[in-house]
């Protein structure tokens, strides 16, 4: 790592999930993603049940903090549902990440629902992606900040525009 060729080279984790599954995970080494891989069993049936309890049955989700999707994809393994996903990896990023199961890749239209956005950024929030959200009229927020959180600024902003109608979980 550290050299020129850094954003060729891919890193490769196997989930165990969901239960008598294994999932491989495919994504560029200069893409954050820091996980316990014994605890995503369990934190991801978690986050299932939480979309269990809602009762949609196909919900709209939205997803902040997304990085490359992994909740999302992982969670359309066990339930229909459709994401519109934003955080800062670009486009080209996006495009190198791969879901695979028996070497046959897995649910690759993630990309084509992502926005490249700093949430961090509230400013550089552009109208045309808050027209985007309000289109497709989310029932479902997953949140998944890093440390720093997320700014009371960028949550005033959608809750005052794009999510002022938004009542779900």
């Amino acid at each position: 790592l550290n050299s020129k060729d850094e954003h060729n080279a891919l890193a490769r984790y196997s989930v165990s999930w969901p239960e008598g599954r294994t999932i491989d995970v495919e994504f560029p080494v200069t893409g954050f993603f820091q996980a316990n891989l014994r605890a995503l069993p369990a934190w991801l049936t978690t986050i299932g049940s939480f979309f269990d309890l809602t009762g949609i049955e196909s919900p709209r989700v939205l997803e902040f903090f997304s990085g490359f999707g992994f909740i999302s994809r992982m969670q359309t393994l066990v339930r229909p549902m459709s994401t519109l996903a934003m955080d800062i990896l670009s486009k080209h990023q996006m495009q190198q990440v791969r879901f695979s199961e028996n070497n046959r890749e897995i649910e690759a239209a993630f990309a084509e629902n992502y926005r490249t956005v700093d949430l961090f950024l509230p400013e550089r929030i552009s109208e045309s992606l808050i027209a985007e959200i309000v289109a497709f009229q989310p029932q479902i927020l997953l949140i998944n900040p890093p440390r720093a959180g997320l700014l009371p600024a960028t949550w005033q902003k959608f809750r005052e525009t794009a999510l002022k109608n938004f009542n779900g979980p």
